[in-house]
């Protein structure tokens, strides 16, 4: 694997950042650490849901005396998954960013830094590019959970709610029968 990454990849000599520079990454790694806090938010917040679906459906079975078919619950399963997976991807890659910027500004920076071959070989060059990429990878991720959270609270919203309807149906149905 690590013969993969270094057919696309070279080293480059760290060189001593000015002050200028270093106030402008510690901006950076600011940001980074904030976004994180936001999707760590974002993640509680959808096991939240995902806890509260659950906790509805299994209402619902026990209320209907029939539980959720196994191709229903892989289904729920794997959009869990998948959103999950979007966030710890993200989160990754922001926890990585971040280590990298506050690694070559703290004293025990690296030597060398490892970049695609495309890039050019002046650290400071590397670095200003770096930083351009990371504002707009922030704009991009933050409109993303925007957007998708959005959509994700709503479709969460309305599956909840359906399921309180059909759980009142149910007990309603069920004191019906009571009554006769």
């Amino acid at each position: 694997m690590d013969s993969d990454i270094n057919k696309y990849t070279k080293d480059i000599d760290y060189k001593e950042i000015d002050k200028g520079f270093v106030a402008k990454i510690n901006l950076l790694a600011k940001d980074y650490k904030q976004l994180l806090l936001e999707l760590d938010e974002k993640r509680k917040t959808f096991l939240e849901y995902k806890t509260a679906l659950n906790n509805s459906l299994e209402k619902l079975a026990t209320l209907s005396g029939h539980d959720m078919s196994e191709e229903d619950k892989k289904e729920s399963e794997a959009g869990f998954k998948y959103y999950n997976d979007l966030l710890s991807d993200t989160i990754n890659k922001c926890a990585g960013e971040y280590n990298f910027f506050e690694g070559i500004i703290s004293e025990e920076h690296p030597k060398t830094i490892k970049v695609l071959k495309s890039q050019p070989d002046d650290f400071e060059e590397v670095i200003k590019w770096k930083i351009k990429d990371s504002r707009s990878f922030f704009k991009k991720v933050r409109k993303d959970l925007r957007v998708s959270f959005s959509q994700l609270k709503l479709g969460f919203d309305q599956k909840l709610t359906n399921l309180k309807v059909m759980e009142l149906y149910l007990k309603r149905d069920q004191e019906n029968k009571k009554d006769k």
